[in-house]
């Protein structure tokens, strides 16, 4: 049979097109594509292949479809798992890198679990005042953050992590008590440093000594593992999270006990505010274990202007916040969708 050639022009060109059979492809992968935080479809810009002689598609509903030949793009799948990459596009999220891997005998097309793509972490901050005249600030009134339908249950942390910790990896209570009166930063310390220089070392105790910086809405606990008491100078078993200036407040602890235990529910990472647990723990402060062990103050605290932060809140859809001050009533658990696109601005009031 002959193939029928024919021209065809366009503004700039002409081009020889010859008529032929259709080129057919079947689906090889069919994936969802979500939003990590809601589960909803997410919408895709674009989406691409490097796999020779696949072909990549975005559908709408979030779908990713890779088409191609078969026994080209995967001609060893009756025998061997075989890899697809791909490469999807957003307007408001970095590109996400994955590679799709078939397992042998699959029947095409192979439909992967969700591809949940994470949005950049965010922060909740606002103000706990007197809802009666003249709405005076609550300085000191604690902000409790719980999942709205545990397991798993939420830990929100008043300073970020410094660290990443495995999905594994225990998450312990423990007690602290005082090892020497409060002193200060003697010169800036800065996010990033594992030294810190201060006004006094008392109480300062490698190993089970720990470092607690700042006012109580921003408590920042480092354990301490090298004194150099003549200089004045504790090295710090984890990089600091918080820039802090020379003068802010600094005591010494001593590590007392240990209390509940559980584990994440998810891999933690630097900057997380808020881990998801197996069960929910009621300490006042827990460690991470890990290469580097890390403790935390958990809860939110207002400060003397009632103003409060959460920050490195990442994927989470919907928590609860309880309120509560002495001389006032307790707010909540009120529940809170958290936003990823613009700003968490929660103010709350309490009554009498």
């Amino acid at each position: 049979m002959t193939s029928v050639r024919r021209t065809v022009s366009t503004p700039t060109a002409s081009y020889v097109v010859v008529d032929a059979d259709p080129f057919e492809t079947s689906g090889l992968i069919v994936a969802r594509v979500v939003d990590a935080a809601s589960g909803q479809a997410r919408t895709i810009r674009r989406v691409s292949t490097r796999a020779p002689h696949a072909y990549a598609h975005v559908a709408s509903g979030g779908w990713l479809v890779l088409t191609g030949r078969p026994q080209l793009a995967v001609p060893n799948l009756g025998t061997a798992n075989q890899a697809l990459p791909a490469r999807l596009e957003f307007d408001d999220v970095q590109p996400v890198d994955l590679v799709f891997t078939i397992p042998a005998g699959s029947t095409l097309p192979f439909r992967p679990p969700d591809v949940d793509v994470e949005p950049p972490p965010t922060s909740l901050v606002g103000t706990v005042t007197a809802e009666a005249f003249p709405h005076a600030p609550i300085g000191g009134a604690t902000i409790a953050v719980a999942a709205t339908a545990p397991p798993p249950a939420l830990v929100a942390l008043r300073t970020p992590l410094a660290a990443g910790h495995s999905g594994t990896a225990n998450v312990v209570e423990r007690t602290l008590a005082p090892a020497a009166a409060a002193t200060a930063l003697a010169a800036p310390a800065q996010a990033g440093a594992t030294k810190a220089l201060l006004l006094s070392v008392a109480g300062c105790t490698p190993g089970t000594g720990v470092l607690v910086l700042g006012e109580p809405a921003d408590f920042e606990h480092v354990r301490i593992t090298a004194v150099d008491v003549a200089a004045k100078e504790v090295t710090l078993a984890v990089p600091l999270r918080r820039s802090r200036p020379g003068g802010a407040a600094v005591r010494a602890f001593l590590l007392t006990g240990v209390g509940s235990t559980t584990t994440l529910a998810r891999a933690a990472v630097a900057g997380d505010g808020v881990v998801l647990v197996d069960a929910a723990l009621a300490g006042a402060v827990v460690e991470l274990a890990g290469p580097l062990p890390e403790l935390r103050a958990t809860g939110l605290v207002a400060n003397v202007d009632g103003r409060w932060r959460l920050d490195g809140a990442r994927s989470i859809g919907e928590l609860t916040l309880t309120v509560s001050a002495a001389g006032f009533i307790t707010l909540g658990p009120v529940p809170y969708d958290v936003d990823y696109r613009r700003p968490n601005l929660i103010d709350l009031s309490l009554t009498t």
